[in-house]
C-alpha cells in the first residue's frame, strides 16, 4: 500500500508539473486545462495525506485499499476527460490501480474494481458524447475488457501468492516444532556437549 501511494504521489506530481508549464505532453489536459490542473493538485494533496494515514494506520487496511483505489479511478477518469477522453491514453493508468487493488485485496475485489473502472470510462464517453465531443465507444469497450483481463490475472497471481504464503507458514511452523523438540531432548539428556576451540574457549555449551 505504501508503494502504491508512492506511485500515486509521483504520478500526481508529474501531472501537476506538466499542467503548470506551457509544455503539453501528448495532449495532456488539452480539452480542459483548468480541470486537469485542479484534479492533479487535488490528487497530489490526497497522496500526501494518504501517506500519513498509511504510516499512522488511522484506518483499517481493507478500508484504505477500497477508498484509495476508488479515488484513483475517479481522479484518473477526470484527468482522462480533461485530456480528450479515452483516445488520450490516460485511461490506461487505471490498469495499474486495478491490478494493485486486486493484489492488495488478495483478488477478492478484482471484479468490483474492474467493473467500477469500466463504468467510469463508459460514463465519461457518454458525457463527452452529450457535450458534442468525439466519443470512441469501441476504444472504451476495449479498455474495459483490458480492466477485466487485468483483474483476472491479478486474482490468479494473488491466489498463487496466498498459496506460497500458506506453504511458507507451514514450513516455519514445522521448523519451530522441530527446534522445540530438539530443545526438549537436550534438556532431558543426562550428559552434555561442550564446544571449545584450540585455546579452550567455550563457543557452545
Amino acid at each position: 500500500l505504501h508503494f502504491l501511494n508512492l506511485y500515486r504521489l509521483i504520478l500526481s506530481s508529474l501531472f501537476l508539473i506538466l499542467s503548470a508549464t506551457a509544455h503539453k505532453l501528448s495532449g495532456l489536459g488539452e480539452t480542459n486545462p483548468l480541470l486537469f490542473q485542479a484534479v492533479s493538485g487535488a490528487y497530489l494533496l490526497f497522496s500526501v495525506v494518504t501517506s500519513f494515514i498509511i504510516r499512522w494506520r488511522l484506518f483499517g487496511f481493507q478500508a484504505q485499499v477500497h477508498f484509495q483505489v476508488l479515488v484513483d479511478i475517479l481522479a484518473i477518469t477526470l484527468l482522462m476527460h480533461a485530456s480528450g477522453g479515452v483516445t488520450s491514453g490516460v485511461g490506461t493508468l487505471l490498469i495499474v490501480a486495478i491490478a494493485a487493488g486486486s493484489l492488495l485485496m488478495a483478488g477478492r475485489m478484482a471484479g468490483f474494481f474492474a467493473a467500477i473502472a469500466a463504468l467510469a470510462v463508459l460514463g465519461q464517453q457518454l458525457y463527452a458524447h452529450l457535450l458534442g465531443n468525439n466519443a470512441s465507444y469501441v476504444q472504451a469497450g476495449v479498455l474495459g475488457a483490458a480492466f477485466f483481463a487485468t483483474a483476472l490475472l491479478a486474482r490468479v497471481l494473488a491466489i498463487r501468492v496466498q498459496t506460497s504464503e500458506a506453504l511458507a507458514a507451514r514450513h516455519a511452523a514445522d521448523l519451530a516444532n522441530m527446534a522445540q523438540l530438539n530443545e526438549t531432548i537436550i534438556q532431558r539428556m543426562q550428559s552434555g556437549v561442550l564446544v571449545i576451540d584450540k585455546n579452550n574457549r567455550i563457543h557452545l555449551m
